[in-house]
């Protein structure tokens, strides 16, 4: 192996960033990507470490993820350059042995950093393994404008805005089955926002967050993905028909809570009950 960017995990990290962007969920240098690597990836990628940097803090511990390496973007990067330069755009942090802390150990040429929203990303992987859920591996955070104009409209609540887009698309209670977290306005890169994604991720692995993006956390990149474009394509078609319907969102159509139900039963997903209460 001549490089790190030759990995398959580099090169299926890049691969998301390019799609992203050409989704238009990434302006400037709006939404960010990590994936927790395997031992095998980081034994393929310790050749080409340089001497760690210096520990930074974390803004809460995970113990979950103790002396783990992440592939993550650099803050500032325009995701569309990393597929041209992972290395001036991204790279890999190990954490601490007792969580609480990252160094850099490989990439971020040019005197980079990773995302300011690396805990954000860490707590969620930590969420969502301690959950039960020990695949977790990818954390894609991105601005799509559908779910993103949603939140302009009113307040949503996880069980509303939930099931408004589980009866906009059949595809999207399969996509989501565990259904999506809500935060009002959060400051970006706060502790309060990572706060937010570990909250969610304990009980789900989608949050949206007003005015702002989404989180989402999957198994590998096309899981972490497919959700977001899922949950995003559903906001589009509602609010498409809610133009089409005068503005409001009381429907003549839409798939009902009983056809949700049967949804479930027959894809034998693991649909969390409190969205399918008439």
């Amino acid at each position: 192996m001549g490089s790190v960017e030759q990995l398959a995990v580099v090169r299926g990290f890049a691969r998301v960033c390019q799609e992203g962007w050409g989704q238009g969920w990434h302006e400037r240098n709006g939404g960010n990507l990590t994936c927790l690597l395997t031992d095998e990836q980081v034994g393929e990628a310790r050749p080409f470490f340089r001497e760690p940097g210096e520990w930074a803090p974390l803004t809460e511990a995970v113990p979950r993820l103790a002396g783990r390496v992440l592939l993550t973007t650099a803050t500032g990067a325009h995701l569309r350059n990393v597929p041209g330069d992972v290395a001036g755009n991204a790279g890999m942090v190990e954490i601490a042995p007792d969580g609480a802390a990252w160094r850099m150990v490989w990439g971020f040429e040019g005197g980079g950093r990773p995302t300011s929203e690396i805990s954000a990303h860490a707590s969620c992987l930590a969420a969502r393994r301690d959950a039960g859920f020990a695949n977790a591996s990818v954390v894609y955070h991105a601005h799509p404008s559908n779910l993103i104009a949603m939140t302009l409209l009113r307040s949503w609540d996880d069980v509303s805005l939930t099931r408004m887009l589980w009866r906009s698309m059949a595809e999207c209670i399969i996509a989501a089955p565990y259904g999506v977290a809500v935060a009002g306005w959060i400051t970006p890169g706060s502790a309060e926002l990572a706060a937010a994604c570990r909250d969610a991720m304990a009980v789900g692995n989608a949050l949206v967050m007003a005015q702002h993006g989404v989180f989402c956390c999957g198994s590998d990149f096309d899981d972490a993905f497919s959700l977001l474009h899922t949950l995003d394509k559903a906001a589009g078609i509602y609010l498409s028909a809610r133009a089409a319907n005068g503005g409001s969102d009381e429907f003549a159509n839409g798939i009902s809570v009983s056809g949700l139900r049967d949804i479930a039963q027959r894809y034998d997903l693991p649909a969390n009950p409190k969205y399918l209460e008439e």
